[in-house]
């Protein structure tokens, strides 16, 4: 398999997650419009909330199901997606609140949520079966999750404020969404053959999960990352006027050098990535943590479009050395019950903090205050991870 059927085949797997991006965006961006700051929180942190409640007890289910059956049950799951996801953004303008104008978005996200899980191994049939890279395939999700950001407001303002256009993106993601299933019909296939069986286990403890180094360090990266940094992008777009240009803002600057970053591992595969061991990824965070307070004290212009792509390709880098590190070591229904805890960890952290930041913007506070707390807490998390990554070094 070429590299770029390689690069064809995982942003076929993980495309979906554009259009969650798109959906959270959109409603995000239409909360704060309407001076809804505290839904716009929710909105943003609601993927947080669902995964705190629901990730351990997906993977457990995932875990006991026929890898032939997660391969069909992914398949439709992505199709009814694009209809949920057509009519959640028909719910807007929000001119009052109302439950009902987010039940789509709700129903949404929770799919979504069973779907990754349905294939999180699907990583490993691409290894294993197209000598697919792993770091290559982290890094075509992490542009697809995270950054689809960088277009995700210009694409929520045009869904918004240009009604027609929701048809077009609805047929667009329609047409995408089936020849992406086509053209990943051998990896449905294949994964009734998959190496892993279905387990029977009893599923792992919390303490289980403490007790192995290399899982207790990244549920402490989880949780510190999350803590320190989820809210970044949220105080980022709460600066957004309805006369802010489309391209030319923070949020867009951060995700765009994310974006490139992330192009090129995908290209380069992880040679790009020379990270091999957890005690690397401290003085990343530190650096990013400096980057972010920097970000806080500096006035809007170019010097802060700078700093934003700094913040963006740091992260980036540190989020695909993470990846590498934890698909190196796990794998399996080991490592589809790990992604269950960490998710449920570092999503916590993440939606205590952005449903903090949200009050606290309610209650007057500066944006730039709440980037510079930020900052100081991404350099303490740096202290902090150092501090167990020669734990785990040690124990390897």
């Amino acid at each position: 398999m070429t590299t770029i059927t390689k690069i064809l085949a995982t942003f076929a797997l993980y495309w979906h997650f554009t259009l969650d991006t798109i959906l959270t965006h959109v409603f995000v961006i239409a909360c704060l419009q309407a001076g809804f700051s505290i839904s716009a929180a929710l909105c943003m942190s609601f993927d947080s909330l669902l995964k705190i409640t629901l990730s351990i007890f997906i993977s457990h289910i995932i875990i006991r199901i026929s890898p032939s059956m997660r391969g069909k049950g992914s398949m439709m799951l992505k199709l009814v997606m694009i209809g949920i996801w057509f009519v959640a953004i028909n719910q807007m303008p929000i001119d009052k609140l109302s439950i009902i104008v987010f039940i789509p978005f709700l129903i949404f996200k929770l799919v979504l949520l069973f779907d990754s899980f349905m294939s999180a191994e699907f990583i490993f049939i691409l290894q294993e079966y197209f000598s697919s890279d792993l770091s290559q395939s982290a890094a075509a999700q992490n542009i697809l999750v995270r950054a689809s950001t960088a277009i995700a407001p210009a694409l929520a303002l045009t869904l918004l404020f240009l009604p027609h256009m929701r048809l077009v993106a609805f047929i667009f993601a329609m047409i995408l969404s089936v020849s992406s299933l086509f053209f990943l019909r051998k990896i449905f296939l294949l994964s009734s053959n998959t190496p892993f069986p279905i387990n029977h286990q009893k599923p792992f403890s919390l303490r289980k999960i403490i007790e192995n180094p290399m899982m207790r360090w990244g549920l402490i990266y989880q949780i510190a990352g999350n803590l320190a940094f989820s809210g970044v992008a949220f105080l980022f777009l709460s600066e957004l006027k309805p006369h802010s240009h489309i391209f030319l803002n923070e949020i867009t600057a951060l995700y765009s050098a994310f974006l490139i970053a992330q192009c090129v591992v995908l290209v380069l595969g992880e040679d790009s990535v020379p990270v091999n061991e957890p005690v690397h990824i401290a003085p990343i965070m530190g650096l990013c943590g400096i980057l972010v307070f920097i970000a806080s004290v500096s006035q809007p212009g170019i010097a802060r479009l700078i700093v934003c792509l700094l913040i963006g390709s740091t992260y980036s880098f540190s989020l695909s050395a993470v990846q590498k590190i934890i698909t190196s070591q796990l794998r399996g229904p080991g490592y589809i019950e790990y992604a269950g805890w960490a998710q449920t960890a570092g999503r916590l952290t993440s939606f205590i903090s952005v449903t903090l930041f949200g009050f606290a913007l309610k209650a007057g506070f500066l944006p730039s205050t709440l980037l510079m707390f930020c900052g100081l807490m991404g350099i303490s998390a740096a202290a902090l991870l150092l501090r167990y990554s020669h734990k785990v070094a040690f124990s390897l």
